[in-house]
């Protein structure tokens, strides 16, 4: 590779020394991690969720007069009440998103199928993201979905089904 003559007196140009930019990344890495800089997401509206207690606190969304069908979020035109709390579902589909902020990334999001009707799109929790797959079994948990100005916001998401023999002791 050093054949030319004076070849040996290049050697130590070879030496790589990181420059400026390149220091400030290495020391990037080292540090902590801070929440990207976004504003603070709107507060809760209180009288929005007064206005819909069943559903946000009970998961209770409507069946259609025929029963054909099951609306979640519930249908105003649909009298009939149908709790989906306690009911398991299926993913159909789903989604991992690495960027958006989360205190334990990644976001990972599925559209679940309920049995006995019913389809709502749920963020994941309780799940690594390697392990979430198309017909995943799942059940509904009340987690908390974000704070703001102190105020902390409950809803649905979804965890897999973990039955007594699988479950940590």
């Amino acid at each position: 590779m050093f054949d030319s003559p004076g070849a040996g007196k290049h050697c130590d140009l070879m030496i790589h020394t990181p420059d400026e930019s390149e220091a400030r990344l290495l020391d990037r890495k080292r540090k902590p991690v801070e929440p990207p800089r976004r504003p603070e997401p709107a507060r809760t509206s209180a009288s929005a969720a007064a206005r819909a207690t069943d559903w946000k606190f009970a998961l209770v969304g409507t069946r259609s007069d025929d029963g054909d069908a099951v609306h979640l979020p519930p249908s105003p035109f649909d009298p009939t009440p149908h709790p989906a709390a306690t009911a398991e579902g299926t993913i159909v589909t789903f989604t991992v998103d690495r960027l958006a902020y989360s205190p334990s990334p990644p976001v990972v999001f599925a559209v679940v199928d309920f049995d006995g009707g019913g389809r709502l799109p749920l963020e994941l929790t309780d799940v690594d993201a390697g392990e979430v797959a198309i017909g995943l079994r799942v059940e509904a948990t009340f987690r908390r979905l974000s704070s703001a100005d102190g105020i902390h916001n409950y809803f649905w998401k979804a965890r897999p089904v973990r039955r007594l023999d699988q479950r940590d002791h």
